[in-house]
């Protein structure tokens, strides 16, 4: 089968004529399923083969993606989305999209690491393939984009690369190595950088796509809140390694491309949260709070505050849904300070917590004044020696005009 989907690259593909397209949908209709069931069917596999159905397909995709430059330009579109909706856009939607920002960077269509000040034809094709898929699609792509970028290594030392082998003749003789969406061996560390760029770059030219603002403004559906709380656990996982990597190798000839890289993450960050509807963002920060990561409940409480901070009024509905998060981050300081492992990360969440509730009482203390009475009580009750460390911070975060609100509340 190996040796079909090779003569159709090299030679169909390149055909302008409709006969030509029609018989690629063939193919694909017909060779895929059978490759689906001889996966299946296969029992005994030798020593150092695969036979995951994901890395024949991603091979499959990867002889689209070889033949993309020699495609005639007006047939792209219509071929690439035959291709998706054979294999299936859900499974394999983001290792297409990887696989296209790998032609980008081995191609040399970029400049340099760092020049997007124009986008290329390659990243833009991109995006228009994505508008033929609805919200959650793009969405988990998006996802799956960033937790592969996400497993590459840091960076690569030895600028050593292996030269490329021979494609095998058939999917029974494929290697995992032969199918990998990036492989670091056969790339140099240059080329990896570049790689994790061009990635997140199409994340966020995603992002601010004009079509997928207006999709993602008009969803009120409840069941895109895991996918979202999901991609954005994903995001802040991948601002914090990138800063951390910003700083290891701020003193490399390569730091100005990491400090890049790092200022890409970030306003991939922004463009995400300014996407999340109104509906939506206190939910799923209201879940990344209970994160078994501290690192992604201090980040989701800096979104909080800093949502807290910029906006003067809230609804009536979005009232409600601040006031529970009084509880939520009432019951995050009490976990952490009576914990007796005191760290200088619980200790952070803690701050941030408070910073949190003072926040919170300036916007809503007013109108609810018991719940953040209750904080201060709780304060003034403990005997938690970090209770009293940060006494202060829970006094000013308890309600509003500070110390002397407070104890008027506790006497009446």
């Amino acid at each position: 089968m190996m040796s079909v989907f090779t003569f159709m690259g090299a030679n169909i593909m390149r055909q302008d004529d409709a006969y030509s397209f029609l018989i690629i949908g063939k193919i694909l209709e017909t060779v895929i399923p059978a490759l689906i069931t001889a996966c299946e069917q296969r029992k005994r596999v030798p020593k150092g083969i695969t036979n995951d159905l994901d890395d024949i397909i991603t091979m499959v995709i990867q002889v689209f993606v070889d033949s993309y430059p020699y495609i005639p330009e007006h047939r792209r579109h219509l071929l690439f989305n035959k291709l998706v909706a054979v294999i299936g856009e859900r499974r394999y939607l983001w290792r297409l999209l990887l696989l296209m920002m790998k032609l980008v960077v081995t191609s040399g269509n970029l400049k340099s690491e760092l020049d997007t000040s124009q986008e290329s034809g390659d990243t833009e094709f991109c995006l228009l393939l994505c508008a033929d898929f609805n919200m959650e699609v793009k969405l988990s792509s998006s996802c799956e984009i960033l937790d592969y970028v996400l497993k590459l290594p840091d960076d690569k030392e030895d600028d050593a690369v292996q030269l490329a082998k021979k494609n095998p003749e058939s999917f029974g003789k494929l290697h995992k190595e032969d199918v990998a969406i990036f492989s670091v061996d056969a790339h140099s560390g240059k080329q990896l950088r570049h790689f994790k760029f061009a990635a997140v770059n199409l994340v966020v030219n995603l992002y601010t796509n004009t079509d997928f603002i207006a999709q993602v403004s008009g969803c009120e559906n409840a069941e895109l809140l895991p996918v979202f709380q999901k991609l954005l656990e994903m995001t802040l996982k991948f601002v914090s390694h990138f800063t951390r990597l910003a700083n290891k190798f701020s003193m490399k000839p390569t730091a100005k491309f990491w400090k890049a890289l790092q200022n890409k993450c970030h306003d991939m960050l922004d463009k995400l949260v300014s996407l999340l509807p109104e509906a939506m963002f206190l939910d799923v920060i209201g879940g990344l709070l209970s994160h078994d990561l501290p690192t992604i409940q201090r980040k989701a409480m800096d979104l909080l505050n800093s949502k807290l901070q910029h906006q003067k009024s809230f609804q009536p509905g979005e009232v409600e849904g601040l006031l529970r998060f009084v509880d939520l981050l009432r019951g995050l300081v009490v976990t952490l300070a009576l914990d007796r492992d005191i760290t200088e990360e619980s200790s952070l969440n803690c701050q941030t917590a408070f910073i949190s509730l003072k926040l919170l009482c300036r916007n809503i203390g007013l109108q609810y004044k018991q719940p953040f009475l209750e904080v201060h009580i709780k304060a003034c009750s403990t005997s938690s020696p970090f209770w009293r460390y940060t006494y202060r911070l829970a006094v000013q975060a308890a309600l509003p005009g500070g110390t002397e609100d407070v104890g008027r509340g506790v006497q009446a």
